[in-house]
């Protein structure tokens, strides 16, 4: 859907890659002078101090070496995350993000997205009406330009709000190019299934 600039994190991506490159030569170096004083233990020619030394000079080398590698790979998981993707299939009905405009998280959805075909209309009903309603039930919805759609009751609101004694039925209509998000219609609703 979106692809997000990521000019400084790429930068800091080849920053880490030298970085890492530089970790792990010395690494492998360390870890060859620790090789080359296996088998002296207790034998005299170096003392134990400093045979133990190479050993966790290596060990640390190696992980400052695993360190940098694993802020590489948190930095390509940050690259991927650049790219917004939609998490399931269908119809971008609204978009809320142009070219330019600064990605804030968790401000308000980039994009609404019809999923499986699945536009709802939200009917507020009066508390007294809402007990002849069931799920699945049919509805004739009269859009504003006076089109006619038909839908079922898809659920019924747990609450009646207190103040206005509303209920809320959330009614299943099919996909059309009449309806737009945050429209109105007036909805008839059938007998029970």
């Amino acid at each position: 859907l979106v692809q997000l600039d990521d000019t400084l994190l790429r930068a800091q991506i080849d920053q880490q890659q030298a970085l890492v490159a530089q970790s792990e030569v010395a690494a492998k170096q360390a870890e060859a002078q620790a090789a080359r004083v296996s088998g002296l233990d207790n034998s005299g020619v170096l003392s134990q101090e400093q045979i133990e030394d190479r050993r966790f000079q290596a060990q640390s080398a190696r992980a400052q070496a695993n360190a940098q590698a694993a802020g590489l790979r948190d930095l390509r998981a940050r690259q991927a995350k650049m790219t917004v993707r939609a998490p399931v299939g269908g119809v971008v009905f609204e978009r809320n993000v142009r070219p330019g405009d600064l990605a804030a998280g968790g401000a308000s959805p980039m994009f609404r997205i019809i999923r499986d075909g699945l536009v709802e209309l939200e009917a507020q009903v009066a508390e007294s009406e809402i007990v002849n309603i069931r799920t699945g039930q049919a509805v004739q919805v009269t859009l504003p330009s006076g089109k006619t759609l038909q839908g079922t009751v898809r659920l019924i609101g747990p609450n009646v709000d207190p103040q206005t004694k509303l209920g809320q039925i959330r009614v299943a209509l099919p996909v059309s190019s009449d309806l737009r998000p945050g429209g109105f219609g007036r909805a008839i609703f059938g007998q029970a299934s």
